[in-house]
């Protein structure tokens, strides 16, 4: 729903460029047929330190030089029946990023060298797998079966299964023997239940230290026990951190009804030290869809938030969602997403840039992703992450999640996003912690925290067109483990959009996105 504002959150930016769509803090509001430019006009274009609304030139430039390449690989696993394909194993982005890569346990079918044939942009070539994909996801049923404390997952190129155990020898002593290989690596475990953290604990998911700034120790920083209503003194708006209605994607979602916290926002105390801002729920509000039967709309959120009929506030306290006109029976076990029903309905957008960004860009489309490819996450607590690559466990990795009530959540069916550490974020009382070229305090966040759990996972496929495409819904955060590399886990939209298509699905009703194409006043 477009309410036609003005003003800060609402206006077409003007580059001197017709890049409709792009939505900043100057102009009026309006709408144009989406367009493209030169990756070299827009780079001339970019604000300030070479981005485009919050979003860094070369990383536009490299997402369109991927996207044919990305359509290649989706259209080559069409023709392999959506990856159902006696000996289909997976496709990838090749390490180059010039090409396609098929892997395929013995010789694929002449309908898929067809479609491998009439590639014209890069190349592909078609690799050996030593299993299936459905030789792997049965084995992977199997382990999760024979052992729920484990995560489960297996690469693209089909070469094993990877189990993931908080104890890697009790669990080789359970599994019965598989056809397939079997890689065991040490993984934390899901946590117990228990009481939300004292304000004024270290920041969960610290790990790196530093000296203090300067600029910590300034006059007027606010303690974790400042209140929501302080929050809206200081919060710009409409911002990420004071969302308007209709809303967007990316904003600041905090669960009044929640059991306990989640360190999903930080600020620092009188001594410049990084700390929990407080003891509250912290999410994202992912991206909205709607019934087109009765243009109900929707934000569409990891379930580990809360319920569609929670009270989800903003950090001034004033409610985000229509708790009245939610409905709690819209939640989805598989893949672990829920609907809750925003007060004033829901604008096809997302909010880019940091923390406390007031830009954004207009939803386009959604569509699958592909291992390899290079894609942005949105999120509130630490903004925008551009450059992060989906990894080659693509649609098949299980995992648990903390959850609002204070236990955790199985999920399954992720994805794994190798993360790029961003640059700096905006802290609760307006300091910041800057991370490059090193964290410069303990507590501060080189990647995505937990309140980026619903963050947004998208491509801007022209590199100039005017709006996003949707890839996926975060609903994990992991920290180094064995491989020493932090990600986050997301759902894939592939895995969510067939379940808002048509009249038979979990949610009972039929759902799709909300975009710039139909989006009504």
């Amino acid at each position: 729903m477009s309410a036609g504002r003005t003003g800060v959150r609402a206006g077409l930016v003007a580059l001197g460029l017709a890049l409709p769509g792009l939505i900043s803090a100057s102009g009026t509001p309006g709408r144009a047929a989406p367009g493209t430019a030169p990756v070299a006009a827009v780079e001339a274009a970019a604000g300030p330190g070479g981005t485009v609304n919050g979003i860094p030139a070369q990383e536009l430039a490299r997402m369109r030089r991927e996207a044919p390449l990305v359509e290649a690989a989706l259209r080559i696993q069409r023709a392999a029946g959506d990856g159902t394909a006696a000996g289909f194993a997976g496709v990838a982005l090749t390490g180059a990023g010039d090409g396609v890569d098929v892997f395929w346990k013995g010789a694929p079918p002449g309908a898929v060298r067809r479609e491998i044939a009439a590639v014209r942009t890069g190349r592909v070539t078609v690799r050996a797998a030593r299993y299936s994909r459905a030789e792997l996801a049965s084995a992977a049923a199997t382990v999760a079966r024979a052992d729920g404390t484990v995560t489960v997952s297996y690469p693209v190129s089909g070469t094993a299964l990877v189990v993931a155990s908080p104890d890697p020898a009790a669990t080789r002593a359970r599994l019965p023997r598989l056809p397939v290989e079997v890689t065991l690596t040490r993984a934390a475990a899901a946590p117990k239940p228990a009481a939300a953290k004292p304000a004024g604990s270290k920041a969960a998911g610290s790990k790196s230290a530093g000296s203090k700034s300067a600029r910590s120790k300034a006059a007027g920083t606010a303690t974790a026990a400042a209140t929501m209503v302080a929050a809206a003194e200081t919060l710009p708006s409409p911002s990420r951190q004071d969302d308007a209605r209709p809303a967007w994607g990316g904003a600041h979602l905090i669960n009044r009804n929640a059991a306990g916290g989640n360190s999903g926002w930080q600020t620092r105390d009188a001594t410049g030290k990084v700390i929990d801002a407080d003891t509250a729920y912290h999410c994202t509000s992912g991206f909205p869809v709607r019934n087109p039967l009765t243009a109900v709309e929707y934000l569409l959120v990891p379930a580990s938030c809360g319920k569609p009929r929670d009270l989800f506030v903003k950090p001034n306290g004033v409610a985000v969602n229509d708790v009245l006109a939610g409905d709690n029976t819209l939640v989805s076990a598989v893949p672990g997403v829920m609907l809750t029903r925003p007060a004033g309905g829901a604008e096809p957008f997302l909010y880019t840039g940091g923390s406390w960004s007031d830009t954004g860009w207009s939803i386009e489309r959604a569509a699958p992703l592909v291992a390899g490819q290079h894609v942005c996450v949105t999120g509130a607590q630490t903004g925008l992450a551009c450059g992060a690559q989906v990894s080659d466990t693509l649609g098949n990795r299980s995992g648990w999640t903390p959850n609002s009530t204070g236990g955790s959540t199985v999920l399954s069916g992720l994805t794994r996003v190798l993360l790029a550490e961003h640059s700096w974020y905006t802290l609760r009382d307006g300091t910041t912690c800057t991370i490059s070229p090193a964290p410069e305090d303990v507590g501060c966040l080189p990647y995505q925290g937990p309140g980026d759990v619903g963050a947004t996972v998208f491509t801007v496929d022209g590199g100039t067109t005017t709006g996003v495409t949707i890839r996926g819904l975060v609903m994990r955060m992991e920290f180094p483990q064995d491989d020493g590399l932090e990600n986050v886990q997301f759902v894939d939209v592939g895995d969510v959009m067939p379940m808002l298509r048509g009249f038979e699905n979990s949610f009972g009703t039929w759902l799709e996105l909300v975009t710039k194409f139909n989006d009504t006043p």
